[in-house]
C-alpha cells in the first residue's frame, strides 16, 4: 500500500462515520409506480429482441439508498451482456454482489473508476446516501448493468 494510501484509510477510520450512518435514513420523492409489472415484462421483452441481448427487471429492496431515482415498485431494466458490462462509465447504474461483505445484491452508481495492481475498479455510492460505498468493485463482481428504469 502506497504512502498516500494508507494516509486516506487512517484518515477515513478516524474520522468518517461508519457505515451503519451512510445510508439513507428516510425517504424522498421518486416518480411514482404507474407501469403494471405485467406491462414491465413485456417492454422488457421488446427490449431484449431489439437489442439482441437478455435483459431482465429486477426487484428493488426498499433501503432508500437511491431515491429520487429508484425506488421499491421500480422496474429497472438490467442486463449480463458483457458489451455493456465491460464498458462501464461513471454514473452508470449497476448490479454488484461480494460474497465477503454480504449475501444481497447491491445497486448502486458508479462514482469512479481507477485502476491498481489488480486491475480496474468501480467506486459507487446510492444517490441518496452521504457517502459512498466502502467496497472496491472488481469488474468480475458485476453481475448486471443498468440499461432504464420503467416506473
Amino acid at each position: 500500500m502506497k504512502l498516500k494510501e494508507a494516509i486516506k484509510v487512517i484518515i477515513d477510520a478516524l474520522f468518517k462515520p461508519k457505515i451503519e450512518k451512510k445510508y439513507a435514513p428516510y425517504d424522498i420523492p421518486s416518480p411514482s409506480d404507474i407501469i403494471r409489472e405485467d406491462d414491465a415484462r413485456e417492454i422488457a421483452k421488446f427490449t431484449a429482441k431489439q437489442l439482441g441481448i437478455d435483459v431482465i427487471i429486477a426487484e428493488v429492496f426498499d433501503s432508500n439508498s437511491m431515491d429520487g431515482l429508484l425506488d421499491f415498485g421500480h422496474s429497472p431494466l438490467l442486463t449480463s451482456d458483457a458489451t455493456y458490462i465491460n464498458n462501464v462509465e461513471i454514473g452508470d447504474v449497476i448490479v454488484w454482489h461480494d460474497p465477503n461483505y454480504m449475501s444481497g445484491k447491491i445497486i448502486h452508481q458508479v462514482i469512479d473508476i481507477n485502476s491498481d495492481q489488480q486491475g480496474v475498479y468501480y467506486k459507487t455510492k446510492g444517490i441518496h446516501n452521504e457517502f459512498e460505498d466502502p467496497w472496491t468493485i472488481r469488474k468480475s463482481m458485476i453481475e448486471f448493468i443498468g440499461l432504464g428504469i420503467l416506473w
